[in-house]
């Protein structure tokens, strides 16, 4: 058999080893992605954040705090889907954070989503005159298998008008 077959046999062994070993799969094969996904607090025990009309503006949410709009919209954070690749492993896609977010203003509730990461670029949610962006999500995926609690989530987003 000459060298370069056998390099080629042995490329091919070691890039299915490298990929068995980035994936975890069950039994049925599919994807197992780990992620934190919790829901928040209700609006009771969390602290305002009380901040003048002037924008731009960039404001770090968490489980604990809210944002309250001038005509008194209250915005809050009800989710974080963190599928970021952890910080030890080799992944194909760096992942990204999907947050869901709460907007209460009297007994109506308006949820939307913003995405952060790979992908989400141009992700902005428009409420009135304002623009809400993610411009990032603390803490950064850590090692893998450890597990990230909604408390442990803040979220800077910036409003604009």
């Amino acid at each position: 058999m000459s060298t370069h077959k056998i390099i080629t046999i042995i490329l091919i062994i070691l890039a299915i080893f490298l990929g068995v070993s980035v994936y975890k799969q069950n039994k049925q094969g599919t994807l197992i992605v780990p992620t934190a996904s919790v829901t928040t607090p209700s609006l009771a025990t969390s602290t305002p954040i009380k901040i003048s009309e002037i924008f731009p503006k960039q404001i770090s949410l968490s489980s604990l705090n809210y944002f309250e709009f001038s005509d008194g919209t209250v915005l809050s954070l009800k989710q974080v889907n963190d599928s970021r690749c952890a910080s030890n492993v080799n992944c194909i896609w760096a992942g990204n954070v999907i947050v869901v977010f709460n907007l209460k203003k009297g007994n109506a509730n308006e949820r939307f989503e913003l995405k952060f990461g790979t992908g989400a670029e141009n992700s902005q949610f428009t409420y009135g005159d304002y623009k809400i962006k993610i411009i990032n999500v603390f803490p950064d995926k850590g090692v893998e298998n450890k597990i990230t609690t909604q408390k442990d989530y803040k979220v800077t987003i910036l409003i604009s008008k």
